[in-house]
């Protein structure tokens, strides 16, 4: 029996559904204080019932992107990091409207916050938590991409790193959409 093809996302025919299940353990610590399942989880995809299950090479880039952008920074402010998306499979990156070109496709990104409950007394807002974050990351971790994004009240940052590190471009931006 040949086995079934699969998009570049891994959405599987229901049998290697219920493998995969087994396999992918969303307790998987890729650091100290992040795990498999807080970089794959997603409202939109629980919503739409799409399985955002990564491959081994997402995995790998999910772990790089941990240790070198993501824990430096848990570990600086001493507080928990939201991850509001990570891994995006390509139906769940078409479902939020996200780039074609997109790191989060290749486990290579992340969008985060600061909870509010874990803001410093002296920040009152979303944008200034955001800006905080954004500002020492800009110049304490080995990113790709690092970008300030927010969407009306909502604020966020978008980091992303390759595993050759060589290939980040530094590059920073402002979006809002």
């Amino acid at each position: 029996m040949v086995a079934p093809a699969f998009t570049g996302c891994g959405v599987y025919n229901n049998l290697k559904q219920r493998f995969m299940k087994q396999i992918i353990d969303p307790n998987l610590r890729l650091t100290e204080h992040f795990t498999l399942g807080e970089m794959l989880r997603s409202e939109t995809a629980e919503r739409l019932k799409i399985p955002n299950v990564p491959l081994k090479c997402h995995i790998e880039r999910l772990r790089n992107l941990c240790v070198r952008c993501l824990e430096p920074t848990r570990q600086r402010f001493k507080v928990p990091i939201q991850v509001s998306s990570g891994y995006r499979c390509e139906p769940l990156n078409s479902a939020v409207g996200g780039a074609t070109t997109s790191q989060h496709l290749r486990g290579e990104a992340a969008d985060i916050v600061i909870p509010r409950r874990h803001w410093p007394f002296c920040v009152t807002t979303q944008e200034q938590m955001a800006r905080i974050l954004f500002d020492w990351m800009k110049d304490n971790v080995g990113y790709d991409q690092l970008i300030l994004e927010h969407h009306g009240a909502s604020w966020w940052v978008h980091v992303s790193c390759r595993i050759d590190t060589r290939k980040n471009r530094q590059q920073i931006l402002m979006i809002e959409n």
